[in-house]
This record gives structure tokens, C-alpha cells and sequence, in this order.
């Protein structure tokens, strides 16, 4: 965990006193003071802490979600108060650094994965805006996001780009599977589409021409695609909640994922778009005027990653994960879409999808944060020197 004291000597703490430090609040990233508080609430920290100390595995799997490299990293986006799918989660991975320190100081074997989703439609406008194609632009942000990992002390095992050959490979590998198994088909298909999600939504969905879920326009669409036959797998997968309490924690986001699946039925997942629309994407190894669904490539870095990032492939070794920490905003696609996905390839399900919350606008203001503060202390500046250059006396 973060402090100030060499790692030998952390080594040698007693897990009593790795828990006391921890409910202290005392723990420090390479940022600011007290970082639980404001990554993810501290109830969620500690019910999550203490649900792992029952894992019976020494190998332990951490994955935190790909960011969307639609722009740069920027000071602004650490603060953010809104951990959608488009924001930098610099949160989101101290949250995920945090935990994976401290399996390691419980002597337990760790891979800690996250990195960049370089495909889909956002992508591609962020692209086109400023005036390049979409592989230079994911070229030219990568390394700034990798360099503040740097920055930050992320102690991540491996970095995955979406756009990178290995991950590339997997994801044809796994979409000819569940071709070849007829378990993906092609239908016409009409509905409202979320540019910003990059999903479709039915009419019953929609609130007043408004995505459900970002509040954002949407616009309808008809066009052929390539549908998976997730519906099939909706008792499945019903079954395995029922019978796995801690596969979706915590137990609110539990219950409101059963809610759904009990309550109505499961469509099939449109897993397709066509080149006409979107030509940047991982494209279809049996159809060449289509890319994949830009969630079917991104989910799939949780295997792809340990597959070929290694010098040897440690997907026997650490799969299944035992958590991808998520935004509560993507739970859907990970306790759903993924979970179907790896039944129909046969492959066993992460043990915990653990989705946490994020706070209100007016919290970080009543921990007096601020943004110049982080933003010397990224560069480099103690915090004492930042808050004393800031104004801002005793903000370190």
C-alpha cells in the first residue's frame, strides 16, 4: 500500500496492520493524501478488501477497463466527477493500484492489467477532428498515458493497446469460433444508436430522443449486421449469479443486474458494424465489409492480454480473473455481454466483476482539492511545495 516507508519494511508488516492503515485513511498515491476517499467510497474499499481475503488462489488476477483514446490526457480529467466510458480514470486505477499492492504484501502472485481501447467511432472522429488517421492518432496519445502512469507509480504488470497485433489475432480467433458454431448470425436489424456508447438501444429504451444511460442524443438506424446469440445464455447466466454471491459485488449492483435479467428477456448482441459506417475497428475474419462491435474487441483484452503480452502465455496460470474493477456506468457490458461471450466459448467466468460508484460534484470541493495541486504534483512538485505555490496552504 502507498507510504513512505521502503517496500522491505512494508513486507514485514502484519496484515493487521496493513487493514489498520488501511481503515486509517492514510493511504497516499503519488498525487495526494487519502486517495480511498476519493477513488472510490471507503465502505466499497473495505467490503471489497474483505470479500478477497477469502480467495483461495495465490494467483491473482486484476484487471482495470481500457480508457478510450479519444484525446489526450489532461490534469482536468484526474478530477473528473463522472467516471463514464470516455473519461481518463486515473481514480478508477489508483483504485485497482491499491489492491493489487496489497495482495502483493499478502504474498500472493499478481498480474495487474489495464491500457488504451484504440478502436471504434469515437476514435475515428477524434481522428478525423484533427486532421490524421486514427492508427497516428492512437500513436501520438499512448505514450502520454503510459508516461503518467509512469508519473503516478501505477504498478501495472502489463499495458494492452487494442490496436496491437496480438490482441488483434484473439479477438478474429474468437469471433470465427462462435461463427463456426453458429452462434453468430447475420439479420437486418433497426434501432436507436448512442454514438458516445456505441450501442444500440430499443424504442421501449429511449427517453424523449435521449440515450438512457449518457443522456446524449441519439439517432435510428437500419442496417445488416452480425448478431451473437446472447439470449440463450440469459438462464445461464441467471444460474451462475444465483449460485456465485460474490461474481457481481457489491451486492446493490448485484440485485439490479438480476433485477434486469429476471424481468425481461435477453435480446441477441448486435456484434458488427459495417465499413460503410465505421472502418476503424478489428475486422470480421468471414465478412470484410464489417469491423467488430467495438465492446466485443475491448472486453476481449482481458484474455488476449495474457496470451501474448508475456514472453509466454500465462492465460492457464491467471485465468480466470479474480476481478475486473469497473465503473458502475459499464457493468452491463461486463456482467452480461462478457459473461455470455465466455460461455459460449466455453470459458470460465472472472470470479468477481466488482463495480464501483464515484461521487458527487460538490465532494472533492469539500475536501478542498484542487486542480493546480494535482497538477503540480503530477509534474513532479512535492504537494507541501503545491499547495504553498497554489495558494493553497496545507493542501499537500
Amino acid at each position: 500500500c502507498y507510504t513512505p516507508r521502503k517496500p522491505a519494511e512494508m513486507i514485514g508488516c502484519k496484515e493487521s496492520e496493513v487493514m489498520e492503515f488501511i481503515k486509517s485513511g492514510q493511504l497516499k498515491a503519488a498525487f495526494m493524501s487519502n486517495i480511498a476517499n476519493y477513488v472510490i467510497t471507503h465502505n466499497d474499499l473495505m467490503s471489497f478488501l474483505k470479500s478477497t481475503r477469502d480467495f483461495k488462489t495465490m494467483q491473482k488476477m486484476l484487471t482495470r477497463k481500457v480508457i478510450v483514446v479519444d484525446r489526450d490526457p489532461k490534469v482536468q480529467d484526474i478530477m473528473r466527477m463522472e467516471l463514464g466510458r470516455q473519461g481518463f480514470e486515473v481514480r478508477g486505477a489508483v483504485a485497482a493500484d491499491v489492491l493489487a499492492r496489497y495482495w502483493r504484501l499478502r504474498g500472493r502472485d499478481v498480474f495487474f492489467l489495464t491500457g488504451l481501447d484504440e478502436h471504434g467511432q469515437k476514435v475515428q472522429q477524434a481522428a478525423a477532428k484533427a486532421g490524421t488517421d486514427p492508427q497516428t492518432h492512437c500513436d501520438k496519445l499512448a505514450p502520454q498515458f503510459q508516461t503518467l502512469w509512469k508519473r503516478l507509480n501505477i504498478s501495472n504488470d502489463a499495458f494492452i493497446r487494442t490496436t496491437e497485433a496480438g490482441h488483434k489475432s484473439v479477438v478474429q480467433l474468437y469471433l470465427q469460433e462462435l461463427f463456426s458454431k453458429q452462434l453468430i448470425y447475420k439479420a437486418d436489424y433497426t434501432g436507436w444508436y448512442c454514438t458516445f456508447d456505441e450501442r444500440f438501444w430499443t424504442e421501449k429504451d429511449i427517453e424523449n430522443g435521449l440515450c438512457p444511460d449518457c443522456k446524449r442524443p441519439v439517432e435510428q438506424l437500419s442496417e445488416h449486421n452480425y448478431f451473437f446469440k446472447m439470449g440463450q445464455y440469459q438462464d445461464q447466466l441467471i444460474d451462475h449469479i444465483k449460485h456465485h454471491p460474490n461474481f457481481i459485488r457489491p451486492e446493490s449492483r448485484r440485485n439490479e443486474v438480476l433485477g434486469f435479467l429476471t424481468t425481461q428477456k435477453l435480446g441477441d448482441l448486435s456484434i458488427s458494424r459495417p465499413k460503410s459506417r465505421l472502418s476503424w475497428g478489428i475486422e470480421l475474419p468471414f465478412d470484410k465489409n464489417y469491423v467488430t462491435y467495438v465492446w466485443f474487441d475491448a472486453l476481449v483484452n482481458y484474455l488476449s492480454a495474457l496470451a501474448y503480452k508475456p514472453p509466454e502465455s500465462l492465460v492457464d496460470r491467471f485465468w480466470p480473473a479474480n476481478v475486473h474493477l469497473v465503473g458502475k456506468d459499464i457493468l452491463t457490458t461486463h456482467a452480461v455481454y462478457w459473461s455470455t461471450m465466455l460461455m459460449a466459448l466455453n470459458l470460465p467466468l472472472p470470479e468477481t466483476i466488482f463495480a464501483h460508484g464515484w461521487h458527487a460534484a460538490d465532494y472533492l470541493a469539500r475536501r478542498c482539492v484542487h486542480v493546480d495541486v494535482v497538477r503540480a504534483a503530477v509534474n513532479g512538485v512535492s504537494l507541501d511545495e503545491a499547495g504553498r505555490v497554489t495558494g493553497l496552504a496545507g493542501a499537500g
